[in-house]
């Protein structure tokens, strides 16, 4: 049996956006390794399952075509949402249109949806609630895989909390920000 280590007491460093990006710039990940900024702490993102792609892949295509133009719609691209976080949503629709974030990445207020979709990583997409709340990121979409659930998460009150939290079923329907027709929450799922 591995005995556990107890560290003593000490100082551990929380990254700012602008330190992980010098350390990006810098070449400091592996090729290819995928870190999120998440509370200053560098979170490495699984690898993705073929499902999860899947169904990132069906619903971006979904909001591509829900949402008017003047909004874009991004994957797995970073989200600022202030000085120690930089979450990478699976799906993000983001006010403005691409060539607004050649310069910058887009930050949580300028997100109307965020999504992140789940195989294993519940607790911490639940805990990125949040995160989102706070950066204002109008609605936040938690897609359970196993469970055939979506969780959403609407109305920031600006602190670290949605006022509106619905869990939806396989046989709901989404409507709302940007979802000018129903879509069938089980049609965003690869069964």
């Amino acid at each position: 049996m591995t005995a556990l280590v107890t560290l003593p007491p000490h100082e551990s460093k929380h990254f700012t956006v602008t330190d992980v990006q010098r350390m990006a710039d810098a070449g400091m990940f592996d090729n290819g390794e995928r870190v999120e900024l998440l509370e200053g702490e560098l979170v490495v993102v699984s690898p993705q399952s073929p499902a999860h792609f899947s169904v990132i892949d069906e619903i971006a295509e979904r909001l591509r075509h829900a949402f008017d133009f003047g909004m874009h719609v991004r994957q797995q691209a970073p989200l600022l949402c202030g000085p120690y976080s930089a979450p990478e949503p699976d799906v993000s629709v983001v006010r403005g249109h691409r060539r607004d974030y050649v310069t910058r990445h887009p930050q949580g207020a300028d997100c109307v949806l965020a999504v992140e979709v789940a195989v294993t990583s519940q607790s911490m997409d639940r805990a990125k609630a949040e995160i989102y709340a706070r950066a204002d990121v109008s609605e936040y979409w938690l897609v359970d895989l196993p469970s055939s659930q979506l969780t959403r998460y609407a109305r920031p009150d600006g602190s670290r909390a949605y006022l509106q939290v619905d869990t939806l079923s396989a046989q709901d329907f989404l409507t709302g920000v940007g979802v000018g027709e129903a879509i069938r929450v089980g049609d965003l799922l690869i069964d």
